[in-house]
């Protein structure tokens, strides 16, 4: 079985190697959105649990010396405001990765059928 799949993916990446790199990429660049969207809620928990941050962990921390290289007072406004904009910019990459996946797709299976049809 496991050779099965790695003959598959060097036959992918030999055919098709442009959308195979670009699906890669695009990979790396959802989990990094991810990451950032589960990162952003730490501050927003630690400010929800102690609202005079007494004992902040390492993330939060960070985002207060963030905050304040821009003036801005850690608050539960602005600790939402940044989740949420996260998260919205999460869902925009997932649709647009879910589109080009499907674009990939697609491609790959029209140039696969159209062989079948030309040999």
């Amino acid at each position: 079985m496991n050779k099965t799949i790695k003959y598959f993916f060097m036959e992918m990446l030999k055919n098709f190697p442009r959308q195979f790199l670009f699906l890669l990429f695009l990979l790396l660049i959802e989990s990094l959105v991810l990451a950032s969207s589960v990162l952003t809620i730490v501050p927003l928990a630690d400010y929800l649990l102690d609202s005079n941050l007494n004992n902040p962990s390492k993330i939060t921390k960070v985002a207060i010396k963030i905050l304040a290289t821009f003036n801005f007072e850690p608050n539960y406004f602005i600790f939402g405001t940044i989740f949420i904009l996260t998260n919205i910019i999460r869902s925009f990459f997932d649709l647009s990765i879910q589109y080009f996946t499907l674009k990939i797709k697609y491609s790959i299976i029209k140039t696969l059928t159209a062989n079948l049809f030309y040999r």
